[in-house]
């Protein structure tokens, strides 16, 4: 179990437990990111039951495109244009007690501050670079306007040789 203060977008310091931390930006959203957030359409069908037998409000959950439009929907929110300054954040597994947790368990930030609570712990990066990250260790995750993503787009006129 990680445990660790965060900080989103300089909100106060919340201490928490968790399988750990993911964080990405727009050109990792269709991957990790991506396929630890998605909802299967069995997921958003249960949902929606639950929620027909909550409001009294008949929703068509027999309907299968209906239901695919939701789950496609959702799932493509997760996907962002790696050219946005900003970050998508995943508590993984939190370990919430009573009710002073405030912290959303993922959305988009464009400054992460995480303060290691740990002892032998690591900070990986992009699942190769590992780093020291024990007690007291912070680590600020921001992206600056000069570390942008600089793309060349073609025009589909363009011809292939």
């Amino acid at each position: 179990v990680s445990y660790y203060e965060l900080a989103i977008n300089s909100s106060p310091k919340e201490k928490l437990k968790s399988s750990g931390l993911t964080v990405c930006t727009g050109t990792g959203s269709t991957s990790w990111s991506f396929n630890i957030n998605k909802v299967t359409e069995q997921c958003v069908k249960h949902l929606l039951k639950i929620t027909s037998q909550e409001t009294n409000i008949d929703i068509p959950v027999s309907d299968k495109a209906l239901i695919s439009q939701i789950t496609n929907k959702f799932n493509n929110s997760l996907i962002f244009d790696p050219t946005k300054l900003l970050m998508a954040y995943t508590l993984r597994d939190p370990i919430m007690f009573g009710m002073g947790f405030k912290c959303k368990p993922r959305g988009f930030a464009e400054k992460i501050e995480i303060k290691s609570r740990m002892f032998d712990a690591c900070l990986v990066i992009d699942g190769g670079l590992s780093f020291a990250f024990n007690d007291g260790a912070t680590a600020i995750l921001e992206i600056s306007d000069d570390d942008a993503l600089l793309t060349v787009s073609l025009p589909d006129s363009c011809e292939k040789n």
